[in-house]
């Protein structure tokens, strides 16, 4: 029988946060720092739920976690605290640099933590917002996942699996991603459909297996160490990088494979470095090409800048390296009659295109394996020359250093449907690929297990997959097959509301609080990206298109509608700071109302 838990009926303003990393942390930060500049007369409850008992960092920075699992994000990027007003209520609020050297840590902020680490720190600044609360605000905490979020007579009612919290004025919904939804081969006992945390999950599979992986990102790095590292195996440090020493308790032999085949590109931290200008993804350009349509097509309109800011890039360092200057040209003529001459002056040096980049490995008789390994040696070499000192690293980094405006054109619907689904399909996994890689120490460990013999690439690129009743196949188009006894998803899941959604989406969408958005524009077949509608403030959009204001998403559930909300970043898609300004605001008016009623 479900237990509706009685809340203080004297308090006068309730508030949930549903999710308690990194997004959930921001906002609770947010809200008491806009709350300590508001006349409180009554309590107000903030009542916090969190899957798991780390709250502030969350399932995916939670402290238990091994120490090999790396940060693909420099430390000085780091900060849980803003740089704006209302001022954060602690009075000596560390960013993550800050707080590593305060535990005796040499740092500089270009170098890679683990996430375990990074876990510490945001527990940190959960713990220091608890020590510093406004007064008359209460904190607390429900281990516990939310399934249901129903609206009575004005305010919420919040349900977990046996208890309903009643009287919630403003939810924030910051539930990060979604736990997978099983495929139908996920039935078989040797699936395993979704690694973390990694020792609980990988713990089946037996030594001396052969384990096909789904996935050639930061998570089937992760799965890797997992079952090699994690396992007592150990990488010793000679001058051409790692050798692996075996433990005896790894699989025999791992298959990865994905959509592209390829490895993400490594790098080394660029905190400091200074900015570069984007000299033709520009808003000028950007308006130019799209003229008066209400949409942008991606590949007509925006691609060919993209192409050209990554090839300036390009050239522009290369250039440098002998002592020449490439001129940013408006007219691209001009950039390529000088990059023409100066291949005539350099014949070494090869042609670089956009292709060189996102297509290196296109030559399917070779023997992938090996040109996968060649790949690696390439992007390690690069990667460690850095930004300042490779063409190729620093073509990588051009999507960095366009993304913050290409959300800005994105989000809410800024692209043609068939453009949008062509961007998400055909180009986003390929851009966080080269640009969004892990550490290079990271990929150097990958390395040295390939040529140890525990990672085999040749099935990497889109095999057949599959399943049986005691193992798995794998299949080439030109007929290579293995047999393999595990297979592995080693993917983010992305969340489909429309197709598979959460069950606590399902019920916003049931009661009648939110739906599912579709991109739509006249003449075109509308595109459904998978995500809940909401407003420019975050606020989800009902079947009516009213925006149901007492309820705001962040993060990973606004991912469709918003692009690359990175985990970590105050900047990136801030609804919290718009989600903590209101509820201050109509606490005030709240009291007010009391105040003048009594």
């Amino acid at each position: 029988m479900e237990n509706h838990k009685s809340i203080n009926t004297e308090t006068p303003f309730r508030v949930a946060i549903i999710g308690a990393g990194p997004k959930g942390l921001y906002g609770l930060e947010r809200l008491l720092a806009n709350l300590s500049e508001v006349p409180l007369e009554g309590e107000v409850e903030i009542h916090m739920f969190n899957r798991c008992s780390f709250f502030g960092a969350g399932d995916i920075y939670r402290h238990d976690q091994p120490e090999y699992l790396m940060m693909n994000y420099a430390n000085g990027y780091i900060n849980a605290w803003p740089d704006q007003a209302p001022k954060p209520i602690v009075d000596n609020p560390l960013s993550f640099v800050e707080w590593l050297k305060k535990q005796e840590e040499k740092v500089s902020g270009n170098e890679f933590s683990s996430r375990s680490r990074v876990g510490e720190y945001l527990c940190s600044v959960f713990e220091e917002l608890k020590k510093n609360l406004p007064r008359n605000v209460r904190l607390l905490q429900h281990t516990q996942e939310v399934y249901d979020i129903e609206k009575k007579a004005g305010s919420f009612w919040i349900k977990t699996e046996n208890e309903a919290y009643v009287g919630i004025q403003h939810v924030l919904l910051a539930t990060g991603h979604s736990r997978p939804q099983n495929e139908e081969i996920s039935e078989q006992k040797t699936f395993v459909d979704f690694v973390y945390p990694v020792q609980e999950k990988l713990s089946e599979i037996a030594p001396n297996s052969k384990v096909a992986i789904k996935g050639i990102g930061l998570t089937f790095i992760d799965a890797v160490l997992t079952l090699t590292e994690g396992r007592g195996g150990r990488f010793n440090q000679t001058e051409a990088g790692f050798k692996y020493v075996k433990s005896g308790n790894e699989p025999l032999v791992l298959y990865p494979f994905s959509k592209s085949g390829l490895p993400m590109m490594p790098r080394s931290g660029t905190f400091g470095l200074p900015s570069q200008p984007l000299y033709y993804f520009t808003p000028e350009n950007l308006c130019a090409n799209k003229g008066d349509k209400d949409k942008y097509d991606f590949e007509k309109d925006i691609l060919p800048l993209i192409k050209a800011e990554i090839k300036y890039a390009y050239y522009r360092m290369l250039f440098q390296q002998y002592n020449q200057y490439l001129h940013p040209f408006k007219d691209i003529q001009k950039i390529e009659s000088e990059i023409d001459a100066f291949h005539e002056r350099h014949p070494i040096e090869k042609p670089f295109s956009f292709n060189t980049l996102f297509n290196p490995l296109n030559d399917w008789k070779a023997d992938r394996h090996e040109q996968t390994l060649d790949y690696i040696r390439l992007t390690i070499r690069e990667g460690e020359k850095g930004e300042e000192g490779s063409p190729l690293a620093h073509a990588a980094g051009t999507w960095r250093r366009i993304s913050n405006d290409f959300n800005e054109l994105y989000s809410f619907g800024g692209l043609s449907p068939k453009s949008h689904r062509v961007f998400l399909s055909d180009f986003m996994g390929q851009f966080n690929r080269v640009a969004y890689g892990p550490p290079i120490e990271n990929m150097k460990k990958i390395m040295a297990l390939a040529e140890a013999g525990l990672i085999d690439f040749s099935f990497a690129h889109q095999p057949n997959v599959n399943a049986y009743n005691s193992f798995y196949l794998l299949t080439l188009e030109n007929g290579s097959e293995v047999k393999v006894d595990f297979l592995v998803d080693a993917r983010i899941p992305k969340t489909d509301m429309a197709v598979n959604p959460p069950k606590l989406y399902q019920k916003l969408i049931d009661n009648e609080l939110a739906t599912i958005y579709n991109n739509e524009s006249d003449g075109c077949d509308p595109f459904t990206p998978g995500c809940i509608h909401i407003s420019r403030e975050g606020h989800p959009i009902n079947a009516l298109g009213e925006e149901i204001k007492q309820i705001t998403l962040t993060g990973t559930p606004t991912e469709g509608i918003t692009f690359d909300n990175d985990t970590l970043s105050r900047n990136r898609n801030d609804f919290v700071s718009l989600w903590g300004a209101q509820v201050a605001n109509d606490i005030q008016v709240f009291t007010q109302s009391k105040q003048y009623s009594n």
